[in-house]
């Protein structure tokens, strides 16, 4: 309510893991006013009983002397192995956490295990979805995100191969690019079509980095651009130390197979 209330018209909540749950919660409570939606490495069902247990556990650490913060262990869990070896991209993330601090951290697991099933709420909705997840995300497995676009009656799916829980630190770019032509498309379909209306069910899968027959004529592949770290919207872009070394990883599997797949670091265009 707190969210819906920032603005007024029509929105198009995009959320990131918990953000996910918010915007979904949005959609919930007032779906007359979405224009679109996108959610990012989260999921629409509660938590199941041992994953309770577990963030219950969680909350009892984070208030005990025992709780040391987010640690390097625990960053396995919200980053691929190659983010990891970005010693900067670490340090960045841990810093965030210790930004949020110990009471934060407590209400937002509380929250969490607050949430509701939002499979109803996804299957009502009437504007078209992105869905997107890392294919190495083990919080919100790619399984999350393809049962997420299967409810949504008008959903792109993409699954970023190689990417991790957070997607939008490990690879800020490529899901700023997918979110910007997502939002083209909705402004290209109300300007088309009038406003809002019920579109058949489909689930559109973009593998990012999977294997696809190419086109007739060939395939462009779009490389993932190795630049340096810089500022967008408060966060910032990968090293291009850490994005060179997936390019030539890729660059390396992919050759000489003329185009027809792409197994890291690049991502297909019509």
């Amino acid at each position: 309510e707190a969210a819906l209330a920032l603005a007024d018209g029509p929105l198009v909540p995009v959320g990131i893991s918990m953000g996910g749950y918010i915007a979904m919660e949005m959609a919930r409570l007032a779906p007359q006013r979405l224009a679109g939606i996108a959610l990012l490495n989260t999921q629409h069902r509660a938590d199941p009983p041992e994953r309770r247990k577990q963030r219950e556990a969680t909350i009892d650490m984070a208030q005990s002397d025992r709780f040391r913060g987010v640690t390097r262990h625990l960053l396995k869990s919200f980053l691929s192995p190659v983010a990891m070896e970005d010693e900067t991209l670490v340090a960045r993330v841990i810093a965030m956490a210790e930004e949020v601090g110990r009471e934060n951290f407590v209400l937002q697991q509380r929250a969490i295990l607050g949430r509701r099933d939002q499979s109803d709420t996804l299957g009502a909705l009437t504007v078209p979805a992105l869905v997107l997840g890392g294919g190495l995300d083990t919080l919100t497995p790619p399984q999350a995100s393809r049962d997420m676009a299967e409810l949504i009656p008008d959903a792109e799916l993409v699954i970023m191969e190689e990417i991790g829980h957070l997607s939008t630190i490990e690879a800020p770019d490529e899901v700023t690019d997918i979110l910007n032509a997502y939002l083209a498309r909705l402004a290209a379909g109300r300007r088309a079509g009038g406003g809002r209306r019920t579109r058949r069910r489909r689930a559109t899968q973009h593998l990012a980095g999977a294997p696809r027959r190419p086109r007739e004529g060939g395939t462009r592949v779009a490389p993932l651009r190795a630049q340096g770290r810089r500022a967008r919207g408060g966060g910032c872009g990968r090293p291009a130390a850490a994005a060179a070394k997936r390019a030539a990883r890729c660059n390396a599997r992919c050759s000489g197979r003329g185009g027809a797949r792409c197994a890291t670091a690049h991502r297909r265009v019509a």
